[in-house]
């Protein structure tokens, strides 16, 4: 068996869980993969006995920019665990804390919301997987369109007011699709300069409400949106609304006892309520 030496170089805008379990699958590898590369891409460079399940979406795809250089080496099954997996590769977690912070590692293949041209690293749902069929190596697509585990119902919001909080607009998408974010680790309160008393200015702790939102996704929410979206249409809200502290705010979905838990996180900051 010939060891892969392959480069992933890739050059992406910005943004799971553990690593798929360890399988054999050995290929040759061909020439690094060029800048810009897709997923397909990478598949192909590992044999002719690796393929994936969703040309399409695999060239499509392509990893976060944090890869830049990154060159895994062994088996097949050691290139692919590795970008199936998940680490610290990008993550705005102080160094010091990561050891107390495993559920902060980032998905180094994550879904990765599009929208008018522009990409989104706001999931931290891992995208793909791998397994072996015979003596095939299948790549494939683990997540729905949207980011999610599973088809949701859609939601639509009447009208987004400017102050709409976050709390409510989660309330509705609740009440619509039966979907409950069940955790939420990060402070979405930020100081804002105000108005107090006797026209003296004042810091108030504010928490995201829909103004964060860029009019267009929020044009989106009102139009019809799965799950999947809404939460991505948020989180990009969150991120803007933190940006004075570097907010990096991610949604990401898990079976816990065959009940779909959702969970909102702020990857830059470890969270101790």
């Amino acid at each position: 068996m010939k060891p892969i030496v392959l480069a992933v170089i890739v050059l992406a805008a910005t943004a799971a869980f553990g690593g798929a379990a360890k399988r054999k699958a050995s290929a040759p590898a061909a020439a690094p993969i060029k800048a810009g590369g897709p997923l397909a891409d990478l598949v192909a460079k590992l044999g002719a006995s690796v393929r994936t399940d969703d040309v399409e979406a695999a060239k499509a795809y392509r990893l976060a920019p944090e890869f830049v250089g990154v060159v895994p080496k062994g088996s097949a099954g050691r290139v692919l665990g590795y970008l199936v997996g998940s680490g610290w590769d990008g993550s705005k977690l102080p160094a010091a804390q990561r050891q107390a912070g495993g559920n902060y590692q980032l998905a180094r293949m994550p879904h990765v919301y599009e929208f008018s041209g522009a990409r989104y690293f706001v999931c931290n749902n891992r995208a793909w997987d791998w397994t072996t069929e015979g003596r095939q190596v299948v790549v494939y697509r683990r997540v729905k369109a949207d980011g999610d585990l599973t088809v949701s119902k859609s939601v639509r919001f009447d009208k987004l007011e400017d102050d709409l909080t976050l709390g409510t607009m989660l309330d509705e998408i609740q009440r619509q699709t039966g979907a409950t974010v069940t955790n939420i680790f990060g402070e979405q309160h930020v100081p804002t300069k105000a108005s107090g008393l006797l026209g003296k200015a004042q810091e108030l702790e504010l928490p995201m409400t829909a103004i964060s939102i860029p009019g267009p996704l929020r044009d989106r929410l009102t139009q019809g949106a799965t799950v999947g979206e809404a939460l991505s249409i948020l989180c990009i809200g969150l991120n803007r609304h933190t940006q004075s502290r570097s907010g990096d705010w991610k949604w990401s979905s898990a079976y816990e006892g065959g009940k779909l838990i959702y969970t909102l996180r702020d990857y830059a900051h470890l969270f101790t309520p």
